[in-house]
């Protein structure tokens, strides 16, 4: 059996202040990461996979039930080679940035990346498959693209969505690996900042060591085509302190 490695820190997202505050996400660890749909969930985790694997040469499993393994590589492609992957399909490239992009591509190919876009998933699906990966290469850092498409204990039709986090609690616990898994805030406005509670009404919140809540900041632009950044809210933190803190999607 492969070997996992072991972080007296837990392992980096590769954002500071993220990190100051967490001390990185530790093994047995769920950390949830929630917002509204397209807040940037899906770029932070990738980010954070991204470093992991890249620079710290870890071996990391995404599952992403919701989008095929072609479109998954070609966003960390596009976040490696730093060229918007919307502003790609209609724009025309420099040579330069051709040339990023096939430095990427190589760079995305030759890393520990497992990526698994089965169309239906459950938290056994995500257990088994890790196992396996375990036993080839290793894993450090598992992944999870989201929490509502885990089709796991349905009540009347409802998902039950606490006892899916207890699963994936216990699955990180017995694997020894931080599970990330993402949630949607389906009911909030885009102008209200997401609050612990809101997780906690669904269940969620309670077998989560880490609580990261994201929410689009509504700020002056000097242009049109500024960005407003995120900012991403330690709500619960098994391990330190809460705060919030400022990011940019890449």
């Amino acid at each position: 059996m492969a070997k996992q490695h072991i972080f007296p820190r837990g392992i980096q997202s590769s954002i500071h202040k993220l990190d100051k505050l967490t001390g990185g996400f530790y093994s047995g660890d769920l950390i949830v990461i929630a917002g509204l749909p397209s807040v940037g969930k899906s770029p932070l985790s990738l980010s954070i996979a991204r470093y992991a694997t890249i620079s710290n040469k870890l071996h990391v499993a995404l599952f992403f039930p919701g989008i095929s393994k072609s479109q998954l590589v070609a966003r960390l492609v596009c976040a490696e080679a730093g060229i918007n992957s919307r502003r790609m399909k209609n724009s025309v490239l420099t040579k330069g940035q051709l040339a990023s992009l096939e430095k990427a591509k190589k760079i995305i190919a030759g890393s520990s990346l497992a990526i698994f876009d089965m169309p239906t998933m459950t938290v056994s699906n995500v257990a088994e498959e890790s196992r396996i990966c375990i036993k080839k290469s290793g894993l450090d850092l598992i992944i999870v693209d989201y929490l509502q498409l885990l089709n796991d204990s349905m009540q009347n039709g409802v998902q039950d969505f606490s006892i899916i986090c207890h699963d994936l609690k216990k699955t990180a616990e017995e694997l020894k690996i931080p599970i990330i898994v993402h949630s949607r805030l389906l009911y909030l406005q885009n102008t209200e900042k997401p609050q612990l509670s809101d997780l906690i009404a669904m269940g969620e919140a309670q077998n989560a060591d880490v609580v990261l809540l994201m929410h689009r900041m509504k700020i002056a632009r000097n242009g049109p085509n500024r960005q407003n950044p995120v900012e991403i809210i330690v709500a619960k933190n098994s391990h330190g302190g809460t705060g919030n803190v400022q990011w940019k999607i890449e």
